[in-house]
This record gives C-alpha cells, sequence and structure tokens, in this order.
C-alpha cells in the first residue's frame, strides 16, 4: 500500500491501493503545453492538490489528482483565485517628495 504521508487526496483514507504516477513541474507544464512558470503559480493556488511530500525543492503530485483537478477547473467547478488590486482610495499618512521646481520660460 503507497500513502500520500498525510496530504489529503481524492482517494478514500489518503490510502493507494497500487503505485500511482506522479509528476513534478515538468511534467505538468508538458501536459498543459505551457512553461514551468505559469505552472509554479497554478501549484501554488490555495485549491491546487498538497504534494505528496512536505519539501520546498523537488515537490511531486499524484497525477490523477492534478488531472482531477484540472478537469474541474476548466469546468468552472472551482473558482479561480482573484488578484491582488491595488487600493486607489489609499492615503499614505505621510508623504516625502521632491520640492516642485517651477521653471519660467
Amino acid at each position: 500500500m503507497y500513502q500520500s504521508q498525510g496530504v489529503p487526496g481524492t482517494y478514500l483514507n489518503n490510502t493507494y491501493p497500487e503505485p500511482q504516477e506522479v509528476w513534478g513541474l515538468e511534467e505538468i507544464a508538458n501536459f498543459l503545453r505551457t512553461s514551468k512558470g505559469a505552472v509554479r503559480r497554478l501549484v501554488n493556488e490555495p485549491k491546487f492538490p498538497g504534494p505528496i511530500a512536505n519539501q520546498l525543492r523537488n515537490r511531486r503530485w499524484f497525477a490523477d489528482e492534478v488531472k482531477f483537478y484540472l478537469r474541474a477547473r476548466a469546468k468552472g467547478e472551482i473558482a479561480l483565485t482573484a488578484k491582488l488590486v491595488p487600493n486607489t482610495n489609499y492615503i499614505p499618512k505621510s508623504i516625502r517628495s521632491k520640492p516642485l521646481r517651477i521653471v519660467n520660460s
């Protein structure tokens, strides 16, 4: 039995009866036909499946979980996260700027 080390998965009790295909960033990029930079943004989204192990480098995901997530996202079942937009109404408490120079012509 293979286990996903406590990471929530799509299978019952996180127990996998047979070896599963594992993907890294390159495999996901090849599957989506996109760049690794775009995949890095994708895997850091809040609802993306968790990696197999808690690693900072060489993270791996089960291919079935990634495909399930991508299908659900394409169907609109998973809402896309909104990008942060700057607050245009914000007024800083102190503003430091250079004095305005008036040029007589």
